[in-house]
């Protein structure tokens, strides 16, 4: 097949098979059509205007030609097929990953509550549905049995129709308490002062997913470690809205803490002869199947009962001796911290004899502490009691169930009459636990 470039008319020899190819022609580099006889209609083509200049040049020309005129109609060295170009494939869309739609709408959350706009939080929060959350874990704080989901499971949303069914203004409260919630910059607040790094969608269906992000303090010198959040959302039209946020504790998380309660006891003979288990005080993190909102309310008790101006302190306890022994962990970090502040005043060591009494309630553990030397303890047997009660957490909170209820005979026996009976009784009943007290310290411990 013989062809003939459209632009500089050189011709050139091509296999039949290549009719239809697009070429590449030798001589000057225009890329057409292959076709049998060339082109009906030529491009056009673009000669410059010029006057010989001297003698020599219209030689050489003339030479050009006769050259050309010798060749005949010989085509020109075969052109260059062009291979056609093949677009690249887009990248396939991230649809459970760092890049999800679901994913990014949570760390655009956060962004926004860490500069505050509230405008934007609004739009990307299912205010209603939140509400809704928030109504039934304060429920299931309250002892009301709650169906759980598997691991993973897909959510489902709450039905917020009884948000409706408030008045505007409490709407309004409603809408303004949650935003603030949000933007606080506590770290116990996991969305404003933490910053996610890495996240995914580990469960999604039918407009409703789950996320879970890995989140870092935004202030790193305060040394936390890095922690988790799951977000619940469902999709509004085209958009993604959140309205479930909580901690979540991963696998990492629970191995550490698991390693933290290893025992560590150490056995010890005080200078009375009294043998004792010690183990450094330190932070005792809450258990990871605790829920935040029993969190809450644990912390908010052991505050009223270190506040010595309180005088409904047998209430606080008489309260965390109901919880049990989710109660045992905060109690204990309580005492590690008023320990790492010094019980340099008498207040000081009223709010320790506090955090023991209720310790005492909920384990009936018994300790060689005492509040004051005066009360018949000596500052080694002070020192050693507290650091008993965490050699009592590595050994034996794991297994322990609670402590087993027993009748009291006395109660039954002597029903107070009137108040000075009930002094009376109260007075006994304080000597009689001193004594069964002092008779544990001569015993040596079983490990």
């Amino acid at each position: 097949m013989l062809i003939e470039c459209p632009s500089c008319g050189t011709r050139a020899k091509l296999p039949d098979s290549k009719e239809g190819a697009k070429v590449r022609c030798p001589q000057c580099s225009f890329v057409y059509v292959a076709r049998e006889g060339g082109s009906a209609k030529r491009g056009p083509r673009t000669r410059s205007s010029t006057t010989p200049i001297a003698v020599g040049t219209g030689i050489v020309v003339l030479f050009v030609v006769l050259i050309f005129a010798m060749q005949g109609d010989d085509p020109a060295p075969p052109p260059v097929i062009v291979e056609p170009v093949v677009e690249a494939a887009a990248p396939p869309k991230d649809s459970t990953g760092w890049d999800s739609e679901p994913v990014k709408l949570v760390r655009k959350i956060h962004e926004d509550a860490y500069a505050a706009r509230e405008s934007s939080l609004v739009r990307l929060i299912d205010v209603p549905r939140a509400w809704a959350v928030e109504q039934a874990r304060a429920t299931a704080a309250e002892g009301t049995t709650e169906e759980v989901a598997p691991e993973d499971a897909a959510p489902v949303p709450p039905n917020a129709a009884e948000f409706t069914l408030l008045e505007a203004h409490e709407r309004a409260t409603v809408q303004t308490d949650m935003l603030a919630a949000l933007q606080a910059q506590g770290n116990e607040n996991l969305v404003a002062a933490w910053k996610p790094v890495d996240g995914s969608v580990v469960a999604e269906t039918d407009g409703h997913a789950t996320v879970r992000v890995q989140l870092a303090p935004r202030d790193p010198e305060l040394g936390v470690a890095l922690r988790w959040i799951e977000w619940r959302m469902l999709r509004a039209g085209a958009e993604w809205k959140a309205y479930s946020w909580e901690r979540w504790i991963s696998p990492e998380e629970m191995r550490a803490e698991r390693a933290a309660r290893a025992p560590s006891k150490q056995r010890k003979e005080l200078s009375d002869g009294s043998v004792v288990y010690e183990a450094e005080p330190r932070p005792i993190p809450y258990p990871a199947d605790v829920p935040q909102a029993e969190r809450d309310r644990i912390d908010a008790l052991i505050v009223k009962l270190i506040d010595l101006d309180r005088r409904d302190q047998f209430q606080v306890r008489a309260e965390l001796a109901e919880i049990g022994k989710n109660a045992i962990p905060p109690l204990l970090t309580c005492m590690y911290q008023l320990i790492e502040k010094g019980l340099v005043t008498d207040e000081d060591a009223t709010r320790v004899a506090q955090v023991d009494r209720a310790l005492y309630d909920l384990t009936e553990f018994i300790t060689t502490w005492k509040p004051h030397e005066a009360l018949g303890a000596s500052k080694e047997r002070q020192e050693s009691g507290l650091r008993q009660w965490f050699s009592w957490y590595d050994r034996k909170f794991r297994r322990f169930e609670g402590v087993v209820e027993q009748p009291d005979m006395l109660e039954e026996l002597m029903a107070p009459k009137n108040e000075e009976e009930a002094r009376e009784l109260e007075r006994y009943r304080r000597q009689h636990e001193e004594a069964e007290r002092d008779a544990a310290r001569r015993k040596p411990e079983s490990p």
